[in-house]
């Protein structure tokens, strides 16, 4: 009998939220699938699309097993602008051991909460089920959650704070009047605003946002208390990195090239929008289209007044979003703006459950008010359709065929590398440009020609205002490095590397869907350690697949 009760409310359960369970088993059925062609084409490894992850984990690597806040054990670095992912992974680093599974399985959780916090957020609303799975859908293919499970880092953590505390600052604005629920979102959004700035630090335009929007509405003192609770733990964190000898801000901030559209146009005059910024722009106007035609239906089609906490949110959608387009870049492997596609499929579909409260909407007799407004709005939703289109079919679709092959080329041209500097030259100094993999996978005291994991080049380009070839031998030489393994096809490291070290090797991989460079070369910067980098090579060459063309002057007679 107890197991028939059991079996009954089981059922009474998933008949209730089975678009929930499909959207959960949907996102499960990518990912596995995104997983096992990953595993086939990378030799069994579990491998990530990007060479950042690799950051996180080594530093949170050298946090747990060396109390060492850095990219590698010897010394503190600052080069993250998530604290709050980075000391996540390492509590767990700390509890279960070192493992390269750990960002993967704690994403998949993460994905999950998202998805199931959207789905209990929408069921507020009283909505259909088929509405309900659209949008959890929609939400896992355009972010695209999938893609960014494999990219390994603190974004879809990122999207499940900022969207909470959207919705929060919406509903407390709304419910001014009721003391309350006044205190109950007030004690909440206080314990989110230092997470939202920590998981990354553009969560602090999205908390000037909420601050202002607060002050607006005459709540100055909370303005000031939640951007204060925001703000104090960065300056805590600045305050650590000056005291260890870094600048204030981490370096992977500092050092952004050509990210955002306004500060290159005051440095070079000429914007060059790559596709990524271009589809970026197009569905930031296809939801401008969206507003203008929400805000007509609602005030002159309907007669209606719009919610209050729904017309906060599109207010804080619109202006994060060309705050974001315009200062702090985009893309980057669908990583940068993913928070603001997964908000905007929230807040859109939010405002369009909201128009069904109107009795216009709900009126089935057609007149002639009725067929203009109809046509008007279907016009406008079809334009919308027009420009989105193509950006979400880039971000839905392509993200499931390129996250594979981006795994597949960080595992030919990061970890390979890495296994190199691993078996070769693991307790010697060697200089990169690309920090991830080779900091996580060796011991070897890493100096970081780009500069997320030295702070030298920040030096040279703060306070000597440049920092070019003649910088990178001095500053390498002086540290006695005896190679550089760098990608001479990024022109940001090409126009770097010193005219006297001497290629004496390179591998090249098949292809680079997230950056286009397919060279790795492998560089002497110590002369006398010629014959020895050369052996190395040799007896490493077995090692790497065959689909990797290996050149240089290792390669003679082999």
């Amino acid at each position: 009998m107890l197991i028939n009760v059991q079996n009954i409310v089981k059922m009474k359960i998933i008949k209730k939220n089975w678009p929930l369970i499909i959207s959960i088993m949907v996102f499960l059925a990518l990912v596995s699938a995104i997983l096992v062609i990953s595993l086939e084409k990378n030799e069994g490894n579990l491998v990530y699309a990007l060479d950042d992850p690799y950051i996180h984990m080594a530093m949170a690597k050298n946090f747990a097993q060396h109390g060492v806040w850095g990219a590698t054990k010897y010394e503190f670095s600052s080069s993250t602008s998530s604290p709050l992912y980075t000391l996540l992974l390492s509590g767990i680093y700390f509890i279960f051991g070192v493992n390269v599974a750990v960002p993967l399985i704690i994403n998949i959780i993460f994905a999950i909460i998202l998805i199931s916090m959207v789905y209990l957020l929408l069921k507020r609303y009283n909505i259909t089920y088929f509405y309900s799975l659209t949008v959890l859908i929609s939400l896992i293919i355009f972010t695209p959650l999938p893609a960014l499970v494999f990219v390994g880092m603190e974004h879809i953590l990122q999207i499940i704070l900022v969207i909470l505390f959207v919705y929060l600052s919406a509903k407390f604005i709304s419910f001014q009047e009721n003391e309350k629920k006044c205190g109950l979102y007030e004690k909440h959004l206080l314990i989110l605003a230092p997470l939202v700035t920590t998981v990354r630090y553009e969560g602090l335009i999205l908390l000037a946002i909420v601050c202002a929007l607060f002050f607006i509405y005459k709540r100055y003192l909370y303005s000031i208390i939640l951007g204060l609770a925001g703000i104090i733990p960065l300056i805590i964190y600045g305050l650590i990195s000056v005291s260890k000898g870094w600048y204030f801000l981490p370096n992977s901030i500092i050092l952004k090239e050509k990210a955002s559209i306004v500060p290159y146009l005051i440095a070079n005059h000429n914007i060059e929008l790559i596709p990524v910024e271009i589809h970026f722009l197009q569905l930031l106007c296809a939801y401008i289209v969206f507003i203008f035609v929400y805000s007509i239906s609602i005030h002159y089609i309907a007669k209606e007044k719009m919610k209050k906490e729904i017309l906060v949110m599109n207010i804080v959608l619109i202006v994060l979003g060309t705050i974001n387009f315009l200062f702090a870049g985009v893309g980057w492997f669908y990583r940068y703006d993913a928070y603001l596609i997964a908000l905007g499929i929230f807040i859109i579909s939010l405002s369009l459950i909201h128009l069904k409260e109107f009795k216009f909407f709900r009126n089935k007799k057609l007149n002639k008010e009725n067929i203009q407004g109809i046509v008007f709005i279907l016009s406008a939703f079809i334009l919308i359709i027009a420009l989105v289109s193509v950006p979400l079919e880039s971000r839905g679709f392509e993200s499931l065929k390129e996250t594979p092959q981006s795994t597949n080329d960080r595992y030919f041209g990061h970890v390979y590398p890495a296994k190199f500097v691993a078996k070769y030259y693991n307790n010697s100094t060697i200089a990169v440009n690309d920090l991830g993999a080779v900091s996580f996978y060796s011991d070897a005291y890493i100096l970081d020609i780009y500069g997320l994991g030295s702070k030298e080049p920040v030096y040279y380009l703060m306070e000597k205002g440049k920092y070019n070839k003649s910088e990178v031998e001095y500053w390498i030489k002086q540290k006695n490095a005896e190679i550089a393994i760098l990608q001479p096809e990024w022109i940001v490291i090409a126009k770097r590397i010193p005219d006297a070290w001497l290629m004496v090797g390179k591998w090249n991989t098949p292809q680079n869907v997230a950056f286009g460079d397919t060279t790795v070369g492998f560089y002497l910067v110590n002369p006398s350690k010629k014959d020895y980098l050369i052996k190395n090579l040799r007896d490493f060459s077995p090692y790497i697949p065959d689909n990797v063309v290996q050149r240089g002057e290792y390669t003679n007679n082999l």
